[in-house]
């Protein structure tokens, strides 16, 4: 997002970092960018309606999603 110009605002700002990478990355990314946003959803949950609520398996997923996305946006972002 800061790498084409765009800054997310401080209200809302990670579902629009979520809208803007449905976009720009497309239909190769549907997967990861859908599992990423369910994870913001739960982030939003934990942190103000129900901490606590985090197993350490979803932890896990949660890391090695981030893990990947960073590789493959590291990637992309080579090619510019």
């Amino acid at each position: 997002m800061f790498s084409e110009g765009y800054r997310p605002t401080t209200t809302g700002g990670h579902a629009a970092v979520v809208e803007f990478l449905r976009i720009r990355l497309g239909a190769s990314f549907t997967e990861m960018v859908q599992t990423m946003d369910r994870m913001r959803r739960q982030r939003h949950r934990i942190i103000y309606d129900a901490p606590g609520t985090v197993s350490p398996s979803q932890i896990r997923e949660a890391v090695a999603t981030a893990e990947q996305f960073i590789s493959q946006i590291v990637r992309v972002l080579a090619r510019k």
